[in-house]
């Protein structure tokens, strides 16, 4: 607003009248033209004056040619008027000089050449200016290069508008301030008097205080800048974060939903969403034809006390992808706990369907897994039930599912399909378990002894220990009337040690009451279970110790299917024995599949030949061939013969023609209690000779 006041003052009249020389206006004691015309008396001069009156026109005194006499009223009127303006513009400078020297800013008029007219005092104080002076000389134009001040005052002169400038006055920055200059042209449009050479107004402001407020704002502002920049950057790294957190969360909540529905060690479906799968089948409306497999892993708990739970874990996984390969992407397979697997068959055909499947599972197992340079062969029972109106709730499938793989793992078929007479035998069956677990308490387990003999001269060369279990109500009991479920819950091996130190035992009494030969031996059965379970040694040892029998006099039997479950392993074990004295044989030889390559690696004394190689020997020539081959096989590796269910004389006969040293059937003797065995060593000697 102080810009524009400043100009205001040269349009309102600010210029002093301009008279001839016989005129003088003087600013502060009024006008003395009427004192110089009574002393002189004479007519005025020549005179014109141009004075520009407020509302902007113009009075022009007469000149000398129609000048009235020095008395007459119209001079006296004339210069009457003359001295009431003049003192208007007395007022109105004065009133002008008190606002220009009570503006906030220089202020400077000047000439076109750079003559100073006026300047109020913050002016002559800045810039040491007076009336007079010149412009282009001041201070004023030290404030800019000379090439610049020139050009400006160029284009003042030529009535051209000039920017406004802004200039730095001091040496420290401290004590430097800051101005604000504008030059404004007077031209004839803005000229208070139309005769007055052209010229411009300077207008100078101390804007130090602004330009630090502004460069503060600046500051400040940069600053805000800077810390919304930070802050958007916080912001977006935090929504990225929001968005990382939002994303880990939702995996976190999508894992959680996936490990609730599957099993972490196989990544099948676990039993929950097993469960969800059948409660949708049974929604179904009835038609399609499903069934449900329910599998147990044999001997799982054998391998993974063996081995380790490594091993144990890789072979739920191999078992899990065997499965899954068995059956169609439509049908789901699930670990249901444990070694248990089930599988929902969906859309069959027939019911052949699904025992075709459960045979393609078992196939697939025939083959050794090697897991850890470890041979493994495993199979599964599997339970098979049919769905059907019968059914309502998924529990009832899986019930009979699985007392049909329970029925399955007795049988020893594999596989079974279920029907409903087996909730009887599946009750039976732990009926029989439920008093296997007071047998041991109640010792109501026996041992029967069936001699072995040489085949030319009848003498007793050992005895073959045979378990029996003397039922409170079904009486006398066979290994396999119970040895499966034995096994299936977990009680064979007590069992079986049990056997060891009994065989032991017994076999160190006879010896001390010189019933039987030094040399005789007794001869234990150990199941898959027992070899392989970690402790056997310890076992062994901890028999032949209490009992105080030679390890020479113990001969311990396995099976083909022992051997094939882990050569690396059973080579070793069975090293470990010899190496103690104890001798070993391979019973029921022959019925395995894939016992002769490893046979020459096996470091066993004795093979026992299968009884169903024996029982048509006499008759049939395809055994006979097969016998006589296996007796040369032996002889080839210095390995001693047995043969097993001699019942007749013919039999007899051909193993002896075959060179077969030794055996063992009904012919010579039936499985005898102790007590019978005993009188048996009296009657027959003992193995020491009639």
């Amino acid at each position: 607003i102080w810009w524009w006041l400043a100009l205001a003052l040269f349009e309102i009249n600010l210029w002093l009248p301009v008279v001839g020389p016989a005129l003088v206006v003087s600013t502060v004691g009024g006008l003395s033209l009427s004192q110089q015309l009574g002393r002189q008396n004479r007519w005025l001069q020549q005179l014109t004056v141009s004075l520009r009156r407020r509302h902007g026109s113009t009075l022009v005194l007469p000149g000398a040619e129609s000048a009235p006499a020095a008395d007459s009223p119209q001079l006296t009127q004339e210069v009457a008027q003359l001295v009431e303006l003049t003192q208007l513009l007395g007022r109105s400078q004065a009133i002008q000089a008190a606002i220009a020297r009570s503006l906030p800013m220089g202020l400077v008029a000047a000439a076109a050449d750079g003559t100073v007219w006026f300047t109020n005092p913050l002016a002559a104080e800045w810039l040491e200016l007076a009336a007079g002076d010149n412009l282009n000389t001041s201070a004023l134009a030290d404030w800019f290069d000379a090439g610049n001040w020139a050009a400006l005052w160029e284009r003042v002169g030529q009535g051209q508008p000039v920017p406004t400038q802004v200039r730095q006055r001091g040496d420290l920055p401290a004590s430097s301030r800051w101005y604000e200059l504008r030059l404004e042209p007077l031209v004839a449009d803005t000229n208070p008097l139309a005769d007055w050479p052209q010229g411009a107004i300077v207008l100078i402001e101390d804007i130090t205080y602004r330009q630090h407020i502004e460069t503060e704002l600046r500051r400040l502002n940069e600053s805000l800048e800077d810390q919304v920049q930070v802050r958007t950057r916080q912001l977006e790294q935090l929504n990225l974060s929001l968005h990382e957190q939002i994303a880990e969360r939702q995996q976190a909540q999508n894992q959680l939903a996936y490990e609730a529905l599957h099993d972490a060690l196989t990544g099948l479906p676990n039993r929950r969403q097993f469960l969800s799968h059948l409660s949708a089948q049974l929604a179904q409306p009835e038609g399609d034809l499903f069934a449900v497999l329910f599998l147990d892993c044999d001997r799982f708990k054998l391998v993974n006390d063996s081995f380790g739970h490594w091993v144990g874990d890789e072979l739920l996984k191999r078992v899990a992808t065997i499965v899954q390969e068995c059956v169609r992407p439509t049908d789901v397979v699930a670990r249901f706990g444990g070694d248990e697997f089930t599988v929902l068959l969906t859309t069959l055909d027939q019911v052949e369907d699904a025992i075709a499947v459960a045979q393609r599972i078992r196939q697939q197992f025939a083959q050794p897994l090697t897991i850890q340079e470890h041979q493994l062969f495993t199979n599964t029972s599997i339970g098979i039930v049919i769905g059907g109106p019968q059914y309502q709730h998924p529990d009832e499938l899986l019930r009979d599912a699985d007392t049909a793989m329970y029925q399955a793992k007795v049988n020893g078929l594999g596989h079974a399909l279920f029907e409903p007479g087996m909730h009887l035998d599946v009750r039976r069956s732990l009926q029989i378990e439920t008093s296997l677990r007071l047998a041991l308490e109640r010792q109501e387990f026996q041992l029967h002894y069936q001699p072995i003999v040489n085949l030319a001269t009848q003498q007793l060369i050992g005895c073959e220990a045979l378990l029996r279990w003397l039922h409170p109500e079904r009486g006398l009991l066979l290994p396999g009337e119970f040895l499966t479920i034995a096994e299936s819950s977990g009680l064979l091996l007590p069992i079986g040690s049990w056997a060891l130190q009994a065989a032991c035992s017994q076999m160190q009494r006879w010896r001390r009451r010189n019933l039987i030969s030094p040399e005789v031996m007794v001869s234990v059965n150990l199941s898959t279970t027992q070899f392989l379970q970690p402790n056997l040694i310890a076992i062994v040892d901890a028999a032949l110790a209490e009992s105080g029998l030679p390890p020479a006099n113990l001969k311990l039997e396995i099976t083909e299917t022992v051997v094939m479950e882990n050569p690396t392993q059973v080579v070793q074990m069975i090293q470990t024995l010899r190496d103690r004295g104890i001798r070993l044989s391979i019973d029921d030889f022959g019925t395995g599949y894939s016992s002769l390559g490893y046979l020459q690696q096996l470091p066993v004394d004795i093979l026992k030949i299968d009884r169903s190689f024996i029982a048509d020997i006499h008759q049939s020539s395809q055994q006979y061939g097969i016998v006589e081959a296996i007796i040369r096989l032996a002889a080839h590796l210095n390995i001693q013969v047995i043969a097993e269910g001699i019942e007749l004389f013919p039999q007899l006969q051909s193993l002896a023609q075959l060179g077969c040293e030794f055996g063992q059937g009904h012919l010579f003797a039936r499985p005898l209690s102790v007590s019978q065995f005993s009188q048996y060593l009296r009657r027959e000697g003992g193995g020491m000779g009639r």
